[in-house]
């Protein structure tokens, strides 16, 4: 007979990894395989604790941000070493990159880079192609 923890961490196992398959398939129908990906590295201005910094990050520059026409998907990276070249990085999608260019040319996207840069000592901005590859649990 097979203790019954064995049979529990094998079925938690097994629907670990239905969810993961059913998450990948979600998200590649949500967001498609082509995005158009801009990564925003950011360094607090002068003076400013890392605390600080990511409250507003977090708390005020987040909300305004998620208003962008056509943004499909936003992730705030927070740094946590306060002595790094950068303090974070937003990841932003679009469905290309015109859609960026063009959220960024309305009102509320030159308010989003007004607030950023007016908290920023230096802001960088990387354009990539996302290829993703969901890992599965391995069951071990």
């Amino acid at each position: 007979m097979v203790a019954p923890y064995v049979i529990f961490d094998n079925i938690v196992a097994w629907t670990d990894q239905v969810l993961c398959a059913r998450y990948a398939r979600l998200f590649q129908q949500t967001l498609g395989t082509d995005m158009f990906k801009a990564i925003i590295l950011l360094k607090r201005r002068e003076g400013l604790s890392q605390e600080a910094f990511a409250a507003w990050w977090l708390q005020q520059h987040r909300p305004l941000a998620l208003q962008l026409p056509g943004l499909r998907r936003m992730v705030v990276n927070l740094g946590r070493d306060p002595d790094a070249l950068y303090d974070g990085a937003s990841e932003l999608w679009f469905d290309s990159e015109a859609d960026f260019i063009a959220a960024y040319a309305t009102e509320i996207g030159k308010r989003v880079a007004g607030d950023s840069l007016a908290m920023v000592s230096r802001r960088d901005r990387l354009f990539v192609s996302e290829h993703e590859s969901p890992v599965l649990p391995t069951g071990d």
